[in-house]
């Protein structure tokens, strides 16, 4: 009876360990597409400030 008990525990605990990996590479593909995002708007606006400062002193500002 204990070693039928200790095999569904096993397997139980198989699932959830596949479970919680197949979550945990799921976040770190999100996590990963929203630090390229932010990547992303921060070269922008880099950028958006070398030209404004290649520009030199706007006009009327």
């Amino acid at each position: 009876h204990l070693d039928a008990e200790f095999a569904r525990q096993a397997a139980r605990q198989s699932e959830l360990d596949a479970a919680l990996r197949s979550r945990l590479d799921t976040l770190e593909q999100q996590l990963k597409a929203m630090v390229e995002q932010q990547a992303n708007s921060v070269s922008a606006s880099v950028g958006e400030l070398a030209d404004r400062i290649e520009r030199g002193p706007s006009r009327g500002g």
